[in-house]
């Protein structure tokens, strides 16, 4: 799934750990990134298919 309007982004060069599911990291119509199972619907509400908003975990460094 890659919308016209979706701009491909490099994130990082570092170490890769694999997940127990694949996920990805998306960006909202808010500039928002959000970490989400592969495949989410991105026209759709991403908190309510269950993706977490990257700028409320601690995961991130550059929010």
């Amino acid at each position: 799934m890659n919308p016209a309007n979706e701009h491909v982004v490099q994130l990082g060069s570092g170490i890769i750990h694999p997940s127990a599911r694949p996920m990805e990291v998306v960006k909202d119509e808010r500039d928002e990134w959000w970490l989400c199972d592969k495949g989410v619907d991105r026209r759709r509400d991403l908190a309510r298919q269950g993706c977490w908003r990257c700028g409320e975990h601690a995961f991130t460094r550059n929010d």
